[in-house]
């Protein structure tokens, strides 16, 4: 009998081992706890993500003032920046502004580049005004007028340039338009000073103010006429004495000087008028 005892013993599993599986084939999920009854009980799984909100720091006022401060001078800086680009791209559409146009005169679109360039300075003050609200005093004047003076720069310059290459377009047509060699005669000459040095001529009978180099008023320095009684070196007056040796474009009625923009005129072209 207790050979018999014995072997059963060995081919049974332990009740624990027993009661583990039994458990684990019943409750296959889930975290088991106990009822009241003392009976385990399985509780399904959620497969929710309960997200984890970490507070907030608190921020100080005088972090976030600071932060405003930063965030007004980067749009300024922005800003700035866009009136900056403005004028780089009228420098551009300089270099294609190669002429001087002397009729038609075109007074209405002087009028309007003037608007224009006062519309853009004051836009460019208020936006200053605005994103500097939270400044101090002195400095939101001082950033105003900036604004307000590259405003300007940047309105006049860019306004000017494209209206003078659209002018150009529309009237002097290719298919219309001849060119020429011409003599223009120059009524004075005059030259500035400073970080801008320049030499300057105007024309008659229709008026024009034309850059040329410094030798070519070196030249009319020492051939001054007798009739001008200055001795000023800044200023000469030819009455037509001087003429200047240029390129003209003419449809129509329309008359222009060419290679007398943005530029000055080429070495040389001074020259005494023949009789």
């Amino acid at each position: 009998m207790d050979a018999i005892l014995t072997a059963t013993s060995e081919l049974l599993p332990c009740p624990e081992l027993l009661f583990r599986s039994c458990r684990r084939q019943l409750f296959p999920v889930g975290e088991p706890s106990h009822h009241r009854s003392g009976w385990p009980v399985t509780r399904p799984r959620s497969n929710r993500i309960i997200p984890i909100v970490e507070p907030r720091p608190r921020v100080s006022m005088e972090q976030t003032v600071q932060n405003d401060r930063s965030k007004a001078i980067s749009r300024l800086w922005i800003w700035m920046g866009s009136l900056l680009g403005l004028v780089l791209l009228s420098e551009i559409l300089g270099w294609f502004n190669d002429f001087t146009e002397l009729t038609p005169a075109h007074d209405n679109v002087d009028l309007l580049l003037f608007c224009i360039t006062g519309s853009v300075g004051l836009i460019s003050g208020g936006i200053a005004v605005f994103v500097s609200k939270k400044m101090v005093v002195w400095r939101r004047v001082g950033i105003t007028f900036s604004c307000v003076l590259l405003g300007l720069l940047a309105g006049f310059m860019i306004s000017y340039n494209t209206a003078n290459l659209i002018e150009g377009f529309l009237d002097f047509p290719p298919t219309n338009t001849r060119t020429y060699s011409a003599l223009a005669r120059i009524s004075r000459a005059y030259q500035t000073h400073g970080k801008g040095e320049s030499w300057h001529i105007q024309t008659m009978p229709l008026w024009s103010d034309l850059d040329i180099t410094a030798d070519d008023y070196n030249f009319m320095l020492a051939h001054r006429p007798d009739g001008d009684p200055s001795r000023n070196p800044d200023e000469i007056s030819s009455k037509g004495y001087f003429c200047a040796q240029v390129t003209v474009q003419q449809a129509g009625s329309a008359l222009r000087i060419m290679h007398a923009g943005t530029r000055k005129l080429p070495k040389g072209t001074v020259i005494i008028c023949p009789p």
